[in-house]
């Protein structure tokens, strides 16, 4: 039975093809819950009433930033250097498609410019824009189902987050597997039991720590720490393909029960995902390619506004007509977000120490979906 095991401090042949197609699944989503106002006619959440489709994929984007990010500071321990290294990776294509919504896209079709900038707080859109928030932006696409001009962006403040902890667990803690395990179990634990509880959680200063949605953030540092604990322990992991085969199945009878997933998801989930990362991909046109231009953020980042310009646009009311359009429409705007935005500003991060090439090219991580 053939085995794949990750080189230390090596990307899997397929991670950009994984985020990709994480990015694709939440377009995928979203197709049909900005035609609908809603999942009612989202095929994974029909069939499972439980997750989406867009769900699975954030939480996947969580998994490999957490493998990728500990990486990053395995790699260089200096704080400054890694805070330029994710600063770098996450701001400017951030910042680009935050200004296109609130001062292209809002006057646009956000009722006129008088009408939108009569309600825009500058200040307002600019902290949210510094903090990693949704654009705190008057409502832009009036007349479709969802008057939100990019409904992705909320996930990315909550990435950033994780970020912060692996710097302070990597500056404060003295046994990193310990603290990790701890962390992962407590989070692990909290997301399966405490549930819509954490959400009534407030004290001052509880925005900054936990984000909008403490339950959700609970929920990503699930998937992110055991990510992390992957790396953690890369050198021991052996993906084989039986036991993917029965993870695959698990995860698919847990869908069926939310509880369940809570569990299945973050472990036997991540099992399954890291051998599908570190298997080889066959030498192609196609992944050279998506090896040499990561779309998966950019595409992220501008697929919902390319969606709701659509809908207007087109007055479309069907999610399956909309998919094709916005698919090409989305991979083209992360390919321009690739080539001109994020890898121009890639190339101005500080090198690490160990002068390694690989670092030195480093690849971008998530998108979180909502790196």
């Amino acid at each position: 039975m053939r085995e794949s095991s990750p080189a230390r401090d090596v990307h899997g042949d397929r991670f950009n093809l994984l985020r990709l197609s994480f990015a694709g699944a939440v377009l995928f989503s979203h197709c049909f819950e900005l035609i609908d106002r809603g999942r009612i006619h989202e095929p994974l959440d029909r069939l499972f009433h439980t997750f989406s489709a867009g769900d699975l994929a954030v939480d996947g984007f969580f998994t490999l930033s957490g493998y990728l990010i500990l990486q990053s500071w395995t790699s260089d321990s200096h704080p400054g250097r890694y805070l330029a290294r994710r600063a770098l990776r996450i701001y400017p294509a951030f910042l680009v498609v935050t200004l296109v919504c609130g001062l292209v896209l809002g006057p646009i079709f956000g009722g006129g410019a008088a009408h939108y900038f009569g309600q825009f707080h500058p200040l307002d859109f600019t902290v949210g824009a510094l903090l990693l928030r949704e654009p705190v932006i008057p409502p832009v696409f009036i007349g479709n189902p969802y008057t939100d001009a990019n409904g992705s962006l909320w996930t990315i403040q909550y990435e950033f987050m994780c970020y912060v902890i692996v710097l302070v667990a990597g500056l404060l803690a003295r046994n990193r597997r310990a603290f990790w395990w701890a962390l992962w179990l407590a989070a692990l634990a909290l997301n399966s039991l405490a549930g819509d509880t954490l959400e009534r959680i407030r004290f001052p200063g509880s925005r900054i720590l936990l984000g909008d949605e403490p339950a959700v953030f609970v929920r990503f540092l699930t998937f992110f720490g055991a990510g992390v604990l992957c790396y953690l322990h890369r050198d021991r992991m052996r993906y084989r393909a039986a036991p993917a085969a029965l993870c695959a199945v698990a995860v698919i009878l847990s869908l069926f029960s939310s509880d369940a997933a809570r569990l299945v998801l973050p472990t036997a989930g991540a099992y399954l995902q890291f051998w599908f990362a570190f298997r080889p991909a066959p030498d192609s046109a196609l992944h050279r390619f998506v090896q040499r231009h990561d779309l998966s953020y950019g595409a992220y980042l501008f697929a919902w506004p390319a969606q709701q310009i659509l809908i207007r646009a087109f007055h479309l009311q069907s999610a399956w007509v909309l998919l094709p359009l916005a698919a090409a429409a989305s991979l083209g705007l992360g390919f321009l977000s690739w080539r001109w935005v994020e890898r121009p500003f890639l190339a101005l991060k500080p090198s690490t120490r160990r002068g390694d090439p690989l670092f030195s090219s480093e690849k971008p991580y998530l998108f979180s979906v909502r790196q």
